[in-house]
């Protein structure tokens, strides 16, 4: 029997989970791969664009591979699992679970058919990649994996990293610098949600690129593996390259506070946007529904001729939550149809947001 510590087991069972498969035609990959070997013991779960190798540094010294079939199940007994423990002893096509006074007993196969997922041998920490992956998703929340514009683009070169991601009409790029080779990614946008999910942003992260898959890890426990993209990304330096017409400087709490105000009036599936009418001394966002409306003013410094547009206030929430200083200062621009376009520019990143036709 393996014996792991209950509480390694719960966590190794709250990571995995987020690439567990439930509808595959092939029930293998419908469950958790157990690997024990080398006094650990590995819990192994896989889709078609990730998969996790997460660790528990203690069992007693059995070396064994299987996969429990009903992997979903198996991850809810270990969720209300109580005591000390968790024995894994498999029996033929059955495996046997003990947690305290709590036992159950699943169907189990050969590993043979699981599919190996690379690990990686050696690691190069990668500075402020979680925290460049938290500030761009957004952008792309929704789209379909299938196209490479769906997903966040990852470039480092001479040392300068760009991690830009596009929703078609708005954009946005991180930057920094580190010291690591030359390389290019592309992740699937859910791919990237999953990495911000499991990894803190502040977290030191280690990556490899094995082939056509991207590996990071905390360096001890949690290994994640996402299938890399292929595909050309959108150039976005046009994109940034603007021409202003006006300039707005606020205060970035204030512009939040709003904005937060507004969402809660007006949001639902179908509306997210409010005017945004730029006046010399203040901002007036302007909101309508039919559950209620909602007029702001913020005061700052604006200078150019009076203008409006209508501009998607979830976008520029996530924008302002994610912004480190406490001016925000944006460039406007025109686009066609008379709207406008809002670019925010800070000492590492480039925000732009692109307005809706409002009546």
């Amino acid at each position: 029997m393996i014996v792991i510590d209950l509480k390694d087991a719960q966590k190794m069972a709250g990571v995995v989970q987020r690439t567990l498969l439930r509808n595959s035609p092939k029930p293998i990959l419908n469950g958790v791969l157990v690997e024990a070997e080398g006094g650990a013991a590995r819990f192994v779960t896989y889709n078609m664009s990730a998969g996790f190798r997460v660790e528990a540094p203690e069992l007693n010294g059995h070396s064994e591979r299987f996969v429990i079939l009903s992997g979903e199940r198996f991850l809810n007994f270990l969720k209300v699992a109580e005591g000390m423990h968790l024995g894994v002893e498999r029996r033929g096509n059955q495996v046997y679970l003990e947690a305290g006074e709590a036992k159950l007993k699943l169907p189990a196969a050969d590993a043979l058919e699981y599919p190996v997922l690379p690990f990686i041998q050696t690691f190069m920490e990668f500075p402020g990649l979680i925290r460049g992956l938290t500030k761009t998703y957004p952008f792309t929340e929704g789209k379909e994996s299938i196209s490479a514009r769906a997903g966040v683009h990852v470039q480092v070169q001479s040392g300068h990293i760009a991690i830009e991601a596009t929703s078609g009409r708005e954009a946005a790029r991180i930057h920094g610098t580190a010291e690591l080779p030359d390389s290019d990614w592309l992740i699937a946008s859910e791919d990237a949600k999953d990495a911000c999910s499991i990894f803190t942003a502040d977290q030191a992260v280690y990556a490899q690129r094995q082939d056509g898959f991207l590996l990071l890890s905390d360096g001890s426990e949690i290994t994640w593996i996402a299938r890399l993209m292929d595909g050309k990304f959108t150039d976005l330096n046009n994109i940034f390259a603007v021409q202003s017409v006006g300039r707005w400087i606020t205060k970035r709490g204030a512009l939040l506070g709003a904005t937060k105000r507004a969402l809660a009036i007006i949001s639902d599936k179908g509306n997210r946007s409010a005017k945004l009418k730029f006046e010399p001394q203040f901002l007036r966002l302007v909101g309508e529904s039919p559950y209620g409306d909602v007029e702001e003013k913020i005061a700052g410094e604006y200078t150019g001729e009076p203008r409006e547009s209508g501009f998607d206030l979830l976008y520029l929430q996530h924008l302002l939550n994610q912004w480190e200083t406490e001016t925000v200062q944006t460039d406007l621009f025109a686009l066609r149809g008379s709207t406008l376009g809002l670019l925010f520019r800070g000492e590492q990143e480039e925000y732009l947001l692109a307005g809706t036709l409002m009546r």
